[in-house]
């Protein structure tokens, strides 16, 4: 999908700018799978949509206003009994993973000054939208996990909360552009694309092949039919990549059809459907 984990890295520091310091003045579920944060900063107002869907799971901001139950559901009244007033204190994405948390500082029952972490973890059918009190144990998720479901990881309330099992892939953030190349040419005999998936974390697959696009010139050869050339190429475009998102100089970017239907989006330029797509500039991710 295309909110991968750049996408969510450029977000985070678009959250960072707006939210910090903010407080909870309302919360909507007007979903099974969604909730909407209504937030007041010193200087604004925002509407936050968390998202658990299996098939458009995402977090961002929203102007747009749904109808929400006649009655609160009973993960939407936790919440409510949790965070309204609660300021929020940190913004903190797991790596380049698909994960980001919101950190909360509010008051119990007993008046005493607790941390909660909301942690939103966008991964399709496994999406979730998690609270945790400050010992690292579940207050609930918006999609209760049981054994049944699954062995590995499930997740109730009570529960200490765990990360979801770790990808063995390099942080593009952190990884120099040489030992991403190497990686990425030592792994299977794929194409260029799906190596790049293979071996760098918080990309997407349009991200990947926008990379084959640039160093095979339109085409996404297998790794086997990279020479020289091609090489300096994928570690030049690694290295602007890495140094977009470092600098947060992305821009938020939309792909229309001719009819103007959206298609894709990234935090890049995006040339690899050539003249069949229109690229249009936003001033925000959301």
């Amino acid at each position: 999908m295309a909110f991968d984990g750049l996408t969510i890295y450029a977000l985070t520091n678009e959250f960072k700018e707006k939210l910090i310091g903010g407080r909870i003045d309302k919360i909507h579920q007007p979903e099974k799978d969604e909730v909407v944060l209504h937030i007041r900063t010193m200087e604004n107002k925002f509407k936050l949509v968390l998202s658990a869907s299996s098939a458009h799971p995402r977090i961002h901001f929203t102007e747009i206003s749904k109808k929400n139950p006649q009655t609160a559901p009973m993960f939407c009244m936790l919440m409510r009994k949790h965070l309204i007033g609660a300021k929020i204190i940190g913004i903190e994405q797991e790596g380049l993973d698909r994960i980001l948390k919101l950190i909360f500082e509010t008051r119990n029952e007993m008046g005493d000054v607790v941390q909660i972490t909301g942690i939103i973890e966008i991964m399709g059918r496994h999406s979730n939208f998690i609270v945790v009190d400050q010992d690292g144990r579940i207050i609930d998720s918006i999609k209760r996990v049981d054994d049944t479901m699954s062995s590995v990881r499930p997740i109730l309330p009570g529960m200490r909360y765990v990360l979801p099992p770790a990808q063995d892939k390099l942080l593009l953030t952190e990884a120099s552009p040489e030992e991403m190349v190497d990686a990425i040419l030592h792994g299977k005999d794929v194409p260029l694309s799906k190596a790049i998936l293979n071996a760098v974390q918080g990309v997407s697959p349009l991200v990947c092949r926008e990379i084959a696009n640039y160093v095979f010139l339109g085409d996404d050869c297998v790794v086997s039919e990279m020479n020289d050339d091609r090489k300096d190429r994928l570690r030049f475009y690694l290295g602007r990549v890495q140094d977009m998102v470092k600098n947060h100089s992305g821009i938020p970017t939309a792909i229309s059809d001719s009819k103007g239907k959206p298609q894709d989006f990234s935090f890049l330029d995006i040339h690899q459907y050539g003249a069949a797509m229109v690229s249009r500039q936003y001033e925000s991710y959301s």
